[in-house]
């Protein structure tokens, strides 16, 4: 690896200046330091470029600095232009990131061989036909601020799975998992499997509405119903991709694809489940 984007979240002061140390790291590794225009004012690089100029395409691996959230609103064009990325926690959890702010110097890996690859499952969403946009961690129907219950017929492949009456419904891959999809009660899944869940949010009759986990070859479609005409929204990943009407169905897929994440330690994924989650307690 030569070309390096230096990719900071830049409504955080932490990652600014974690970014501003991985440059000046960066560079005594011999490597080359590219990043957005934008961020001009706070990333000394050697090149600017915007992403739509062909940034990703001119680099060989992406540093990316904040949250779990910072990850996520790179992961589509990274993924796009096949470029591996590791992230740099500056947020609360950073689940995602494989190092912390200390952790700045073992990014001289990036200059040989001993890092690995992981590739992580991203879902395609369509609405009535149309695919509108791409996601690592999920894909989320729900009323936004309003609390109201939805009604929701998931199908898979054409046929009925499941009925629910919920507050949102969650499509997630098993990188969501454990990001809303946990939260609201949805099973904990390997990221080395292909796999979607269902999960419901906040369900009605908690009987009648367990998350259902699907084979990677599944096209799930979700029709959602409601009784008031108040927005009902399709997010991805967070972010508001379409604006949903009673009757409408919105359908996912396993996208072609992949997030790459680079791995510099050795944990395993249950390893650093526990560390991340069970911060702080005792067994």
């Amino acid at each position: 690896m030569k070309n390096i984007a230096v990719l900071p979240n830049r409504q955080k002061t932490r990652a600014a200046a974690a970014a501003a140390d991985a440059v000046r790291f960066l560079r005594r590794c011999g490597l080359r330091v590219l990043a957005e225009t934008e961020n001009r004012d706070i990333v000394d690089a050697d090149e600017y470029r915007s992403i739509a100029d062909g940034l990703f395409a001119a680099c060989d691996a992406a540093v990316v600095f904040g949250g779990d959230g910072t990850l996520l609103r790179y992961a589509v064009e990274t993924a796009k232009a096949s470029l591996p990325m590791i992230g740099v926690n500056s947020g609360t959890l950073g689940y995602l990131a494989e190092l912390e702010q200390d952790e700045i110097p073992q990014l001289a890996a990036l200059c040989g061989n001993d890092v690995r690859i992981e590739e992580r499952m991203m879902l395609e969403a369509s609405l009535d036909g149309r695919v509108i946009d791409y996601a690592l961690n999920e894909a989320l129907i729900s009323r936004g601020a309003a609390v109201r219950m939805l009604e929701f017929r998931l199908d898979c492949d054409g046929t009925a799975a499941a009925t629910y009456r919920a507050d949102g419904l969650i499509l997630s891959t098993p990188t969501g998992s454990t990001a809303y999809a946990m939260s609201a009660g949805g099973p904990i899944v390997d990221p080395r499997l292909d796999a979607f869940a269902a999960c419901p949010v906040c369900p009605h009759a908690f009987a009648a509405a367990r998350a259902l986990v699907f084979s990677p070859e599944s096209v799930l479609t979700a029709t959602v119903a409601a009784a008031e005409p108040d927005k009902i929204l399709l997010t991805c990943d967070g972010r508001t991709v379409a604006e949903l009407q009673s009757g409408d169905c919105v359908s996912v897929r396993r996208a072609a694809l992949r997030t790459r994440l680079i791995r510099i330690k050795k944990d395993a994924f249950y390893q650093t489940l526990y560390k991340k989650f069970n911060a702080g307690r005792s067994i």
